[in-house]
């Protein structure tokens, strides 16, 4: 295990089934020089979300034959590398199912009454909100009736979202490979096309793993065709979404700030420093 203080953060972990089942060694960090010396005569490298670049994969030592990622996502592994050298990947689909689906519902109901101006301004000290007993012109509104569109929305996680949206009232679209059959299904969930999702939905969630062909996912295009008071909430991979189309969208006007919260702020693997300030300043400006 590369990176054990990753998976291991709060000291619960057990790994009695692993080290019953073959010999087991553990590392809580590893630097990226130190993966191959490390893997010398493993069968096995385990590794939580740390990159593993193709220079490093073509350089492990023939007793590596599977790299297990001891997650969801495994876009920082370097597939090609992996074919070449003919090693096999796992992951654990549904890491986390029931957490990620919380915390995108969280997000909404947090949304659904501006509660993160509200806890900004209590920081500050200013209590206009309490005093007038409401919100002026922030947003606050029932989430019942609203449309949550799910890009990608029949997986594990996503799957795991719409039920618990459903429970809460709102009605779940989803869109799916341009093969899956459009329509209702039974779970109450409907199969529509992306662009139907991007016009219709009150809040959006990109629920795909990040490879080649979802990086910019949500581009100029997708934020062209979103209502301007679209909440986009991506607890997926931070580069799905195109930074400089948010970025352009806002200033133009194309889209409300509040599109902004979830899709940033909450995830930033994979940001720069540089567009993390830029949207942090967006942020204040508008705001405040």
């Amino acid at each position: 295990m590369l990176n054990a203080a990753r998976l291991d953060f709060d000291g619960r972990m057990d790994w009695s089934k692993v080290t019953n089942a073959t010999e087991f060694t553990s590392y809580d960090i590893s630097a990226t020089e130190e993966i191959v010396p490390r893997s010398q005569g493993m069968d096995i490298v385990m590794n939580k979300e740390f990159p593993i670049p193709g220079d490093i994969i073509r350089a492990l030592p023939p007793s590596v034959k599977l790299i297990a990622e001891a997650g969801t996502g495994y876009n920082n592994i370097d597939l090609d590398a992996c074919r070449e050298r003919g090693i096999a990947i796992c992951n654990v689909p549904e890491y986390t199912t029931e957490a990620m689906g919380d915390y995108a519902i969280t997000l909404v109901m947090a949304l659904s009454c501006s509660l993160a101006p509200q806890m900004k301004a209590l920081a500050k000290g200013d209590r206009t909100y309490m005093h007038q007993c409401h919100l002026g012109h922030l947003d606050h509104f029932e989430i019942r009736g609203k449309t949550y569109g799910i890009i990608g929305g029949l997986g594990y996680i996503a799957s795991n979202i719409s039920k618990k949206a459903l429970q809460l009232g709102m009605k779940v679209i989803v869109s799916d490979m341009p093969s899956t059959p459009l329509g209702m299904r039974d779970s109450g969930v409907e199969v529509v096309t992306l662009d139907d999702l991007l016009k219709k939905s009150d809040f959006i969630s990109p629920m795909v793993p990040l490879n080649k062909h979802t990086k910019g996912l949500l581009n100029s295009e997708c934020f062209d065709k979103m209502k301007p008071s679209a909440y986009v909430i991506n607890t997926a991979r931070g580069p799905i979404v195109d930074q400089d189309a948010l970025i352009d969208a806002l200033r133009k006007k194309k889209l409300e700030l509040k599109t902004i919260f979830a899709s940033f702020l909450f995830e930033p693997y994979g940001l720069t420093s540089m567009n993390i300030c830029r949207l942090l300043s967006w942020e204040v400006c508008m705001l405040d």
